[in-house]
């Protein structure tokens, strides 16, 4: 989580810091004046010398009113978070931002919540944070876990090229265990917790299940790999090799395969 919120929110956090996750339930008035029931993705405090909340959502979708789904959120717990001075009361929005697994040209940069009073506007900005502008390199080098069991995001789009080449579901395996392989030395070196690493992969395996149903190879290929079963163990230089071959040769391979 902390390389994450050091990455949206240009924190500078060492990673010491103690991280409590906070209730994320709240309840709205609907336009009928109907309660409803509204629940954050991820809302957290983080804790050094000082204290500080964050608010995170994951959105699978380009939908614009994301922003507007932020501002019930960050309302709803900036009111239950207030403070009380006699008369004044005072609410604070946490820094929030969204991640977006998919994109289009029309998704933001950045939304801003602006709240107009009497005595002028207050700006609140979203951050946002785009899966697609980052590499598995530099995922895997900043650390930005959460985004892992995410990363077959990127492949969505040739599922069925994919699915109908061996070249290439053998380049998908190798990417996939290159990731799993990674989380064992992080373990191993004790730079990440054996139990992150079960829910990582845990998760991986739930999303490319739910996204790749239609897709029996890809989803066989990717849990094998993650889960090390049926699959020899390869070292650095075999994954880039297969890698790099499998997206030079095998491109037209799968292509025909998915014409067919």
């Amino acid at each position: 989580v902390i390389p994450m919120i050091n990455e949206i929110f240009q924190e500078q956090y060492k990673g010491q810091e103690r991280i409590e996750f906070l209730e994320g339930t709240h309840y709205i008035k609907d336009a009928d004046g109907k309660l409803v029931e509204r629940a954050t993705d991820s809302f957290f405090k983080v804790m050094d010398d000082r204290e500080k909340a964050f608010h995170l959502e994951a959105q699978s979708t380009p939908d614009t009113t994301m922003v507007q789904r932020v501002y019930e959120y960050d309302s709803a717990i900036a009111y239950k978070y207030r403070s009380m001075d006699g008369g004044d009361m005072t609410v604070q929005f946490p820094p929030s931002a969204v991640i977006f697994l998919r994109q289009t040209k029309t998704t933001p940069d950045v939304m801003r919540i602006v709240v107009k009073t009497s005595h002028g506007a207050a700006i609140q900005e979203v951050a946002v944070m785009k899966l697609r502008n980052y590499t598995l390199e530099e995922i895997l080098e900043k650390k930005l876990f959460i985004l892992i069991p995410f990363y077959i995001f990127v492949y969505e789009n040739d599922f069925i090229v994919y699915n109908g080449s061996k070249v290439l579901m053998k380049e998908l395996k190798a990417t996939f265990f290159g990731i799993a392989n990674y989380l064992n030395e992080l373990v191993e070196n004790k730079e990440l917790d054996a139990y992150d690493r079960y829910f990582l992969i845990n998760m991986t395996v739930k999303v490319v299940e739910n996204l790749a149903e239609k897709y029996e190879h890809v989803v066989k290929g990717v849990i094998e790999a993650m889960t090390g079963k049926k699959l020899e163990y390869l070292s650095r230089e075999e994954f880039y090799k297969i890698r790099n071959e499998g997206l030079a040769a095998g491109r037209e391979e799968g292509l025909a395969a998915g014409r067919e």
